[in-house]
């Protein structure tokens, strides 16, 4: 006995199989570009910082919303080769920072970012857990990029930081969205 796979608006239109496969239309999209077009809940955030010693923190994101924030990349360049550690996690109060003002990538949207988001020569943040550790090369070789298939999650409360191991000026830009 044979099953028809109609389609969902009731034109009589049957699904076809061929080798034993079912044949589709259908359209992909990342999920980051799917939630600033449908929510204009897309974002960037741009750091303009400069490290005044070795292993300081330069930026620090705390999400004070209730939806999860996902980073999905984060791209740019120093001016000297540097290491820089992601930490999650971390606590406290930064120290002589500067608020960033993250920019909605849809241009039609009036929503904002609900975070505390901030740069500084060093933040001089405590605690947290190294997720990732990535090398920049300086700004004579390229514009760097890292990206997260996954992507970092930050819970109600949930903290990120970035930690240089170099004293460097920071151009970056961190990519994130608004998940519900």
């Amino acid at each position: 006995m044979a099953i028809m796979i109609e389609d969902g608006k009731g034109s009589g239109q049957s699904a076809e199989v061929k080798d034993n496969k079912l044949r589709t239309y259908s359209v992909v999209e990342l999920e980051q570009h799917h939630v600033n077009e449908d929510s204009g809940e897309s974002y960037s955030i741009l750091i303009d910082a400069t490290t005044a010693a070795v292993d300081d923190q330069f930026f620090h994101i705390k999400n004070t919303g209730t939806d999860e924030i996902h980073i999905t990349s984060i791209k740019g360049f120093v001016s000297a080769d540097t290491e820089i550690k992601v930490l999650i996690g971390v606590t406290g109060t930064a120290t002589a920072a500067t608020d960033i003002l993250p920019v909605n990538r849809n241009a039609g949207s009036g929503k904002t970012l609900v975070a505390t988001v901030e740069e500084g020569a060093d933040l001089q943040m405590t605690g947290g857990s190294v997720v990732d550790l990535f090398r920049l090369d300086s700004a004579a070789v390229s514009i760097d990029k890292i990206t997260w298939g996954s992507t970092l999650i930050l819970p109600k409360n949930g903290t990120l930081a970035l930690e240089s191991s170099a004293a460097a000026i920071m151009n970056l830009t961190v990519s994130c969205y608004v998940h519900s």
